[in-house]
């Protein structure tokens, strides 16, 4: 029995802020930041990419390979080190939410490379760009595009860094400063991919900026009502609920 082995790999798909896709957000913390890349290094990225592809990308693959041998992964240090500590690490908490996925349910779908065929993609993690109405404290402009006037005031500088790189602010047509970093949620492609796997989602973690501002997702909350999923699903938000038109309560 592996005691690294976790469902994440196999059944989950994580979206961050500027649509890179990544392994899990406690990767985050990694050298690679979780991120999964094509062959020249470039992020596989939901507002432009095969989702599914990116299942199957290298670091998956061998992410994969490691936890069915037992062997921790880079990218897995941040459970490794909490498990060390004597802490419950999300893996461990996944293992429980998840007991109907094991490693022998993982075993039999994997490719001796890693590869999975077949494997339902029932959990997402969705970061919906850095539209938000509030400027909180505790923000900044990486999660919130209300914070960019401020910060621009405070450091005299229209750039700054997030975890894909520097961004560069410019004004827009209404003199506003903007930026299309985290513009990947218009993409009708992500919103395709994410509504043919309906059938199969179970759980699904939306944040953003501000989820509540993202109008296309009530289209994708009505969708899964209609096709009668929606009975069989956990939405989990991360919202300042500031904003919370009727028509989500009744969709709830």
């Amino acid at each position: 029995m592996s005691n690294t082995f976790c469902p994440i790999p196999w059944i989950f798909q994580a979206v961050r802020n500027n649509g890179d896709i990544r392994i899990c957000c406690q990767a985050n913390v990694t050298e690679n930041q979780g991120v999964v890349r094509h062959e020249d290094g470039t992020s596989y990225n939901a507002g432009r990419d095969d989702m599914e592809a990116a299942r199957n990308a290298t670091l998956m693959k061998e992410v994969r390979k490691n936890m069915l041998s037992g062997e921790w992964s880079a990218e897995c240090g941040r459970c490794q080190q909490e498990e060390t500590a004597g802490l419950n690490s999300r893996r461990q908490y996944e293992l429980d939410n998840w007991k109907s996925f094991t490693i022998d349910d993982a075993m039999y779908i994997t490719e001796p490379d890693g590869t999975i065929k077949d494997s339902k993609l029932e959990y997402y993690d969705l970061r919906f760009g850095n539209l938000c109405n509030l400027a909180c404290r505790m923000c900044g402009p990486t999660d919130s595009h209300t914070w960019y006037e401020q910060w621009a005031d405070y450091h005299g500088s229209e750039e700054y860094k997030d975890t894909h790189g520097t961004v560069t602010l410019t004004r827009n047509d209404k003199g506003r400063l903007s930026t299309t970093d985290y513009d990947w949620h218009g993409s009708e492609t992500f919103w395709q991919q994410l509504e043919s796997n309906i059938p199969n989602i179970k759980h699904v973690y939306m944040a953003g900026g501000e989820p509540m501002m993202i109008e296309r997702h009530y289209e994708f909350l009505q969708k899964c009502i209609d096709m009668g999923q929606s009975k069989k699903m956990i939405l989990e938000y991360n919202t300042n609920m500031s904003n919370l038109p009727k028509r989500v309560l009744d969709m709830w």
